[in-house]
């Protein structure tokens, strides 16, 4: 599976973790890091997780941090 970061992502991410570097450098280290190496496990395992809310996306967690990702699905929904 091919990973393309958006700006909009991209640009989300560095505002995040600039906003915890103020009060905790450590913290917003490892927090980029768990987001780029969960999405870069999408490479590997691109059907991880939940089918997600809007069409043709899938949800999945990134441990430690308690937010789901939403991303286009690779494949056609599991039939209800």
């Amino acid at each position: 599976m091919r990973v393309r970061w958006t700006t909009t992502a991209a640009d989300d991410l560095a505002h995040i973790v600039d906003y915890i570097r103020k009060d905790n450098p450590a913290a917003a280290r490892r927090v980029a890091q768990t987001i780029y190496q969960g999405i870069a496990a999408l490479r590997k395992f691109p059907d991880v997780g939940r089918i997600g809310l809007a069409e043709n996306t899938r949800e999945s967690g990134l441990f430690p941090l308690a937010r789901p990702m939403a991303r286009a699905g690779t494949r056609k929904p599991r039939p209800s």
